[in-house]
């Protein structure tokens, strides 16, 4: 957002745009605002956001929500905002394990 200028963003047509993957760590649901808010003159659909978690030393996708579904935002008993980033895909399964015992 901070490299486009207000002409190149005028130029933009971004209706298309049906699914748009953000696998940062974290998901922060202050930039899904802001981008969804700077770029729905040109087009961009909130519901396009597709928040997600990756493991990039394993695989691209762990987990994700449904692709026609907008990101999930709750917020915390700290008064932050969480974006969730879905369930795990349906041919991996998820557990967190202690990293030395690795028992769940």
């Amino acid at each position: 957002m901070r490299s486009i200028t207000p002409q190149q963003r005028a130029t933009l047509d971004l209706s298309s745009w049906q699914l748009a993957f953000n696998g940062a760590e974290p998901v922060r649901a202050e930039t899904l605002d802001r981008f969804a808010e700077a770029f729905a003159p040109c087009g961009f659909r909130r519901e396009a956001f597709y928040p997600c978690y990756g493991l990039a030393e394993a695989t691209l996708l762990v987990s994700g929500g449904d692709k026609s579904a907008p990101p999930i935002v709750k917020e915390a008993p700290s008064g932050k905002r969480l974006v969730g980033c879905g369930k795990a895909r349906p041919a991996g399964a998820v557990r967190i394990v202690d990293p030395e015992t690795k028992s769940p």
